[in-house]
C-alpha cells in the first residue's frame, strides 16, 4: 500500500509565515487526528546492521509547524540514513498544566502536562519497535530539532523517558527554557497565558469544572482564548518541570549537572542572525514599497538584531557550553551558521534584511530549497547562489550524517572536510563556522561572547538614541529574560534613561 499523503496538521492558528504561501493568517486549521510521521529511506538495501536514524522535532513557537513543510528524501538518501519526522500536539493540546487533569488521569502519563513532549516520546517509541522494518538501526538513532523543535530535543535528551530511546541530539537554534508547574498555572516572571487564567475563560460559568469537561471543549472555545488583542501570535510554554518528563530541577540545571543525559553525544548552534526573521517584515522596522521591503532606520535595526541575535547565541549555546566543558563533558559540538548569500532582490539587500536569519539553514540540513519559504523563496535562494549554497548544504548533510553514525561530526562522511572539533577539546570553547568558500569557507572560530559584552556594547552604542536603547532592552528580556534573569535589571537601568 502506498502512503504518501500528508497527514492533517495539529490544530494551529495560522500566522504571517503562512501568507508565503497563500494561506491566510489567523485562522484555525488541523485536526486532532494529527499524530502521523513521516518515514524517508534510502532506496538500496541497508547493511545487515541497518542504517542510523535521524528523528526530526519541527519547530514553530511551540504553536505552529507540520511534517509536510519537510522533506527528508534527499537528506536520507544521499547520506544513507533514514529520517523519521513526526507530527505532535502544539499550542494549548501540546502543553497545558492543571490539576483538573492531574485528577483524572487516563493514563499514567496524563499527570504530566507536556502532552506535545509525550507525543515526541511515543514517536521514538515507535521508532524503537518498528524502524527496523524500514532499514533502520535503532541502536544510532539520533533526535534532533530546530527551533521550538530544537528546545523540545534539549528537553528529552535530559527526560528520564528518553534515556534509551536515542543515542545523540543536535540542537539547532533551541535555548535551554523551562518552567515550574506553578509558573506554568498561576504566571510570573513574565509567563504569558498562565493555564489557570485561560481555563477561568474557558468556562466562566462553571468554576468547578473537571477533566472531562477539558477534554471535551471544542477546537474554537480552546484557541479563542488565546487571541482576544492578537489573532495571529499567542504564547504557551513550551517545557513544563513536571517531574516526569522534564525533571524537577529543569532543564539546563539538568543537562549542566554530571551525567544529567548520560554524556550522550550532543551538537548544539545557532544562526548569526537569529532575530532578523521575526523583525525583518515587522512594521516597525520595515515598510514597504509596491509589495517590496525596505529598512525603515538601518542603524537601529542592525543594532537591534544584533543585540537580540548575539543574546539569544550566548543563552542557547555559549552558556551551555562553557557548563559542559566545566563539568568535562567532551561529546559536545557547537556551530555558528554564518551563510547571507542572498544577495540584492530588485531594489532589496536582502543580505541585510535578513542575512544568516533563524530557519535559514534548515534547507542546508536536508538538502532541498525548493518553496520552502513559499512566494519568498526567490529572493533567499536563486541561480546566483546556488552552486556555492548546493556545496555548503552537502558539506552539513555530511556533518549531520556522520553524527548519526558515529557521535561525533568528525570531517563528515567521507572524510575529506576541516575536523569538527569538540568544545572541549581545545583550550576554551570552540565553534565550528557554517559557511562557503565565497565568504571564509568552513572553519573553527572562538566562542567567547558573553551577556556582559553584548549589555556594554549596546550600553555605549553611538548609533542608536537611548528610547531605542530601552526598546532594545526589553526586548531582550521579553525573549531571553527566563534564561537570563539579569536582563530584567538591565533593561531597567537602561530605560530609566528614557
Amino acid at each position: 500500500m502506498e502512503a504518501v499523503v500528508q497527514p492533517d496538521w495539529c490544530p494551529q492558528i495560522t500566522n504571517q509565515l503562512d501568507e508565503f504561501y497563500g494561506i491566510t493568517q489567523g485562522e484555525l486549521r488541523g485536526n486532532e487526528d494529527c499524530l502521523y510521521l513521516n518515514i524517508y529511506a534510502p532506496s538500496g538495501t541497508p547493511p545487515p546492521e541497518g542504517w542510523p536514524v535521524m528523528v526530526w522535532l519541527h519547530g514553530g513557537a511551540n504553536i505552529w509547524g507540520r511534517a509536510s513543510q519537510y522533506d527528508g528524501s534527499i537528506l536520507a538518501e544521499e547520506q544513507d540514513l533514514v529520517v523519521v519526522i513526526p507530527q505532535y500536539r502544539i499550542g494549548p493540546l501540546g502543553a497545558l498544566s492543571t490539576p483538573a487533569l492531574r485528577e483524572s488521569p487516563q493514563d499514567p502519563h496524563d499527570v504530566s502536562p507536556n502532552f506535545g513532549l509525550l507525543d515526541a516520546v511515543a514517536a521514538l517509541e515507535w521508532v524503537e519497535d518498528n524502524i527496523g522494518v524500514f532499514g533502520g538501526d535503532t541502536a544510532r538513532v539520533t533526535l534532533f530539532g530546530e527551533s521550538s523543535g530544537a528546545i523540545a530535543t534539549l528537553g528529552l535528551h535530559v527526560s528520564p523517558l528518553t534515556q534509551t530511546l536515542f543515542q545523540g541530539a543536535i540542537a539547532q537554534s533551541g535555548v535551554p527554557i523551562s518552567i515550574s508547574v506553578d509558573r506554568a498555572e498561576n504566571g510570573g516572571s513574565g509567563t504569558k497565558n498562565p493555564s489557570s487564567q485561560v481555563i477561568d475563560s474557558w468556562f466562566p460559568e462553571n468554576p468547578a469544572h473537571d477533566g472531562d469537561d477539558l477534554r471535551t471543549l471544542p477546537l474554537d472555545t480552546i484557541f479563542d482564548a488565546y487571541r482576544p488583542n492578537d489573532e495571529v501570535n499567542f504564547s504557551v510554554p513550551s517545557m513544563i518541570e513536571d517531574g516526569i518528563v522534564i525533571p524537577d530541577a529543569g532543564v539546563f540545571e539538568t543537562l549542566a549537572s554530571p551525567n544529567g543525559f548520560d554524556n550522550r553525544p550532543l551538537m548544539i548552534g545557532s544562526n548569526r542572525d537569529e532575530a532578523k526573521l521575526f523583525f525583518g517584515f515587522d512594521e516597525e522596522f520595515t515598510g514597504s514599497l509596491a509589495g517590496i521591503p525596505f529598512i525603515r532606520d538601518r542603524q537601529f535595526y542592525d543594532t537591534f538584531t544584533s543585540a537580540l541575535s548575539r543574546t539569544w547565541r550566548v543563552t542557547g549555546v555559549v552558556e551551555p557550553t562553557e557548563q559542559l566543558i566545566d563539568d568535562a563533558f567532551d561529546g559536545l559540538y557547537t556551530y555558528q551558521f554564518d551563510w547571507d548569500e542572498e544577495g540584492y532582490y530588485l531594489i532589496v539587500d536582502v543580505s541585510r534584511l535578513l542575512g544568516a536569519t533563524h530557519i535559514i539553514e534548515v534547507p542546508f540540513v536536508f538538502g532541498t530549497f525548493d518553496n520552502f519559504f513559499g512566494d519568498a523563496s526567490a529572493m533567499i535562494y536563486h541561480a546566483r547562489n546556488e552552486a556555492r549554497r548546493l556545496e555548503l548544504s552537502a558539506q552539513m548533510m555530511s556533518y549531520w550524517a556522520q553524527f548519526a553514525y558515529t557521535g561525533a561530526p568528525g570531517r563528515g562522511r567521507n572524510g575529506n572536510l576541516p575536523l569538527w572539533q569538540s568544545a572541549a577539546s581545545v583550550l576554551g570553547p570552540e565553534t565550528m563556522i557554517l559557511d562557503t568558500s565565497w565568504d571564509g569557507g568552513l572553519r573553527m572560530s572562538a566562542d567567547d561572547d558573553s551577556l556582559e559584552d553584548i549589555m556594554s556594547d549596546l550600553s555605549g552604542s553611538g548609533a542608536i538614541n537611548a528610547e531605542e536603547k530601552c526598546r532594545t532592552a526589553m526586548e531582550m528580556n521579553q525573549v531571553f529574560g527566563l534564561a537570563a534573569p539579569e536582563l530584567a535589571a538591565f533593561a531597567q537601568q537602561l530605560c530609566s534613561n528614557t
